[in-house]
């Protein structure tokens, strides 16, 4: 196991309650391995790709404990790069994918329009 992936598979098992705590670190996971998608007029929706399951666990608690929304993980094959693991962490419902973004400060609206 690389040092990286011993680092993160360690933070990921660091216990906290604390919102801010596990917001920022839901919004840094957002940020290095999201991708944002357009789901129509000013909704977006986001999933989060990562190899170690320790990290997509992390996130996937998170996001049930903070928000209390359904999320789903999915795992697949990534065939291009040794057949490793590739676990993509998503909220299912639009809105409340569009409402953790808001909240987490990573879009917001001005005059209407998404910024």
């Amino acid at each position: 196991m690389s040092f990286s992936s011993k680092t993160k598979s360690d933070l990921s098992r660091l216990e906290t309650n604390n919102r801010e705590i596990l917001s920022a670190e839901l919004s840094a996971l957002i940020h290095m391995g999201g991708s944002l998608k357009y789901e129509g007029v000013g909704e977006m929706t986001f999933q989060i790709k990562t190899e170690n399951a320790a990290i997509a666990r992390h996130a996937f608690k998170s996001f049930k404990a903070i928000y209390r929304v359904e999320v789903e993980v999915v795992t697949s094959k990534n065939k291009q790069f040794k057949n490793r693991n590739v676990h993509t962490v998503r909220v299912v419902s639009p809105q409340e994918a569009m409402n953790i973004l808001q909240d987490l400060g990573i879009v917001g609206r001005k005059d209407g329009y998404l910024t």
